[in-house]
This record gives structure tokens, C-alpha cells and sequence, in this order.
């Protein structure tokens, strides 16, 4: 699965390539939504993780907006990073797939890209 991580803070960026990588994930990241908008426009990507506080115009709800907007990209899957405990509300806000509260357990993300990754 080819995915793209978009964190704006470097060591949760590079935990996340880590992480996905080791299980045989193509990982490219950006850090902010702008980039992130970019990178996916240029090489469509299988999912989208990113974090929901991004810095710059393009926050993580701006983000999944854009996403699902553009035809292209519109059945990228999207999980989102958030500091906030409703989870199923950022998703019903977002229109992300899935919400993961922060701090997430890393085997319960890489589940998730997985699973998300399988039915696509």
C-alpha cells in the first residue's frame, strides 16, 4: 500500500515512515496539508494519514475536504490523527474514515491501514 503520512512534528513523522515501512509499506510524508495536497496530486496515493492540527491554510479537516473533493483522489482512504477523545465525532466532522485519538497505539494504526488497505 502506498501511503502518505502528513505530521507536521519530525519524530512522530519519522516514527510513522518507521513503522509503515517495516511492513512493507511505500511511505512518503509531508508537513502540512499544502505539501500533502501536492504530493498526492502528483502520484495518487492508497491512503492518507494525517494529523488533524496541521500548520499553514490547509489544516487536517481542510485537508480530507480537499480530498474527497477531487475526483482523482476522492476514494483515497483517510485516517486521522487527533488529540481530541470523540474519535467517531472527527470522523462524523472530517469525513475521514477513521479517527485515532492520540496518543494511538501503533499496532492498532498499522491494523487499521491494513484493514482500510484491504477492502480497497
Amino acid at each position: 500500500m502506498e501511503l502518505l503520512v502528513v505530521e507536521d512534528d519530525p519524530i512522530a513523522r519519522e516514527l510513522l515512515e518507521l513503522v509503515l515501512s517495516s511492513r512493507g509499506h511505500s511511505v512518503r510524508a509531508a508537513t502540512d496539508g499544502t505539501a500533502a495536497l501536492r504530493s498526492a496530486r502528483e502520484r495518487r496515493p492508497d491512503g492518507v494519514i494525517t494529523d488533524l492540527r496541521l500548520p499553514g491554510d490547509v489544516d487536517g479537516r481542510e485537508l480530507v475536504r480537499r480530498l474527497r473533493e477531487d475526483p482523482v483522489l476522492a476514494g483515497v482512504v483517510v485516517v486521522v490523527l487527533t488529540g481530541q477523545v470523540d474519535a467517531a465525532g472527527v470522523v462524523a466532522v472530517t469525513g475521514a474514515d477513521v479517527a485515532l485519538a492520540k496518543p494511538f497505539d501503533i499496532p492498532e494504526l498499522v491494523e487499521v491501514v491494513e484493514r482500510l488497505g484491504a477492502r480497497g
